[in-house]
């Protein structure tokens, strides 16, 4: 310490200065492990590397319990819209889990908005799905799915060559149907998971999205039928 410094503390003419936290975009986690199929999805994407075709940045979803990777897909970009294609064809395809996990991060949290709702989480919560979200600077919060991730990285990010959508669905398909897990008592994930009874009722037919700082509410008719929600 400088003496210029002890001089300044001693006549009280410095502050302490705060510890930063990490911004969150509201947290919404039960911090509770899935205990049956289709009770949480976890959701990511894989951090980017670049191919011989551009930039690669993987869509990561699987069903926490099974360990089932419900898609691994290369997407233009991150943007809310996109993003909600691809869940679009999930829900189709599996039916709705009853909550997902995710970061702090866009396109699935906003920092700006009530609640960190963004686009696509409040469309989620319209169909009824609940929000976790992990601590902002703690991966270990979703462990299992940064575990995915570097096999990811081990086994696919590695090679030389364009990895393809065609090769990521190859991939997907090893993990789930050839690939034991000692957690499962060393059965595949295709061997446990199956689609959820919640089925999907498609499109919303109105959702209000509007950017803090109005007062939030959150109304919820049906989840068949019509579905309103304003934030």
């Amino acid at each position: 310490m400088s003496t210029f410094k002890r001089v300044l503390e001693a006549a009280g003419l410095t502050h302490r200065r705060k510890k930063r936290r990490a911004s969150e975009a509201g947290r919404l986690s039960s911090g509770k492990r899935a205990q049956g199929i289709n009770e949480i999805w976890t959701v990511d994407f894989k951090g980017w590397w670049h191919g011989t075709e551009g930039r690669c940045e993987p869509l990561t979803v699987r069903d926490e319990f099974s360990r089932y990777l419900l898609e691994l897909r290369r997407v233009p970009n991150a943007r809310s819209q996109t993003v909600r294609k691809s869940f679009e064809q999930l829900f189709e395809r599996h039916g709705l889990p009853q909550a997902i996990r995710s970061d702090n991060g866009a396109p699935f949290a906003s920092r700006t908005a009530v609640h960190g709702l963004s686009r696509l989480s409040a469309w989620w919560v319209a169909l009824g799905i609940n929000l976790e979200r992990g601590r902002p600077g703690h991966p270990q919060d979703n462990g299992a799915h940064e575990r995915l991730h570097r096999d990811i990285s081990r086994e696919l990010e590695c090679l030389s060559q364009e990895v393809t959508q065609e090769a990521l669905d190859l991939w997907r398909q090893e993990f789930n149907y050839q690939r034991p897990h000692e957690s499962l008592a060393m059965r595949c994930p295709g061997e446990l998971y199956h689609n959820s009874t919640r089925k999907y009722p498609g499109s919303i037919e109105e959702l209000i999205y509007e950017r803090w700082p109005p007062a939030a509410s959150i109304r919820t008719d049906s989840f068949v039928g019509k579905t309103k929600a304003s934030f």
